[in-house]
């Protein structure tokens, strides 16, 4: 027999009046937003879709209890969360725009863009009753444009607890590892859908060292110290060979690419495409093999063609790896203000100093990872 954990109270039934939204008589309009709406993850509109056709309920909005935001007119009555809860949405950018002298309503209304990034345990709230309220409160508010909807984040084939001790503090990661490659990692492991994804410290240190580290890094530190070694200035190229131009049409294509992936929220396949790149280029210096070279115009070409890689990368990583991007860019001693279209650009001019080059990451240790896989034991 049911019974609380705390008190042994057993539970009793009781009458309660409750207010409810009628979602029951928008279904036709939230099926016909969900099917034309094409930024919207297939996947979960079909889930949806199914949920429709078996008949949308009214939504209890009310609760009887005390904390909460109360209901106009009633005593001991609140609005249930994820009813005021997405308002705290539109709450949050009046309140931003107001302290910034910002017109909010460009943010909710006419040609703007909404987009909600959420977790899998929200689908109905986000793309059923906030779209439905957004619909039927009208005064030009707009649904949703785009809803992202990703798995839960698990680790070492666990759950996620404090209270057993199967966490990871922040605080504690920041003060071994740096938040670039956090980002990158999960980044790498989280999938574009609703499948979950677990976090592993051996594969963290297994992708940081084998692709950040050993590709990315390693093709920006090599470009750097060769051009240390031939003065440490870029020299300007004089007639670049086919391999060369198509090389730099690549730069072109991964920058179109890579900001198509970012803006159908595919971050996983963007940041694949960077490394792509910059395999592309470690593939390059190694056939070409520039520290061979005796032809001072080959080599001034090589190394151009690779510095406009090393900016291009600057550039792809900085939505990533914001940090790391920053960091490079002052140690190329770039001082303008970047933006995306700047990454098939000439960043280091010819004649431009580049200083004695430093590694940008460092690999993870087995030390350190040992000391985090055993904190999980304790």
């Amino acid at each position: 027999e049911p019974k609380c954990s705390s008190c042994d109270s057993k539970p009793v039934t009781k009458k309660s009046r409750h207010y409810f939204f009628k979602l029951s008589q928008l279904s036709e309009k939230l099926e016909k937003w969900l099917r034309e709406n094409k930024e919207l993850q297939s996947e979960v509109v079909n889930y949806l879709l199914n949920w429709i056709k078996e008949g949308l309920k009214d939504w209890d909005i009310s609760r009887d209890m005390d904390w909460g935001v109360p209901i106009p007119g009633e005593k001991g009555k609140v609005l249930y969360v994820w009813f005021d809860a997405p308002i705290g949405y539109v709450s949050s950018t009046v309140a931003w725009a107001n302290k910034n002298g910002k017109d909010w309503e460009d943010y909710w209304k006419k040609d703007c863009r909404i987009v909600h990034f959420i977790g899998k345990d929200i689908v109905y709230h986000h793309y059923l009753f906030w779209p439905a309220m957004l619909m039927e409160v009208g005064e030009g508010f707009k649904p949703p444009d785009a809803i992202p909807t990703r798995g839960y984040l698990n680790l070492q084939g666990r759950k996620f607890s404090k209270s057993k001790n199967w966490f990871v503090s922040l605080e504690n990661y920041l003060n071994a590892f740096p938040a670039d490659y956090l980002r990158y990692y999960v980044t790498m492991i989280t999938p574009h859908s609703v499948q979950d994804a677990d976090f592993y410290w051996k594969d963290f240190q297994e992708k940081v060292n084998n692709e950040l580290v050993a590709c990315i890094g390693n093709f920006i530190h090599r470009t750097l110290v060769l051009i240390n070694k031939s003065g440490s200035v870029i020299q300007k190229p004089v007639k670049l060979d086919e391999n060369e131009e198509k090389l730099l049409k690549l730069i072109n294509e991964r920058k179109i690419s890579v900001g198509k992936r970012i803006d159908s929220f595919d971050f996983k396949r963007g940041l694949e495409e960077i490394n792509s790149l910059a395999s592309e280029f470690n593939r390059y210096l190694s056939e070409r093999e520039p520290w061979r070279e005796k032809d001072k115009e080959k080599l001034g070409n090589c190394l151009y063609v690779c510095s406009r890689a090393v900016t291009a990368l600057a550039v792809l990583l900085s939505p990533y790896l914001p940090f790391s991007s920053e960091k490079l860019l002052s140690q190329l001693d770039i001082k303008e203000k970047i933006t995306w279209e700047h990454a098939d650009k000439e960043l280091l001019a010819p004649g431009k100093k580049i200083a004695i080059a430093k590694p940008l990451f460092e690999k993870v240790s087995d030390e350190s990872i040992k000391k985090e896989e055993e904190k999980l034991r304790k």
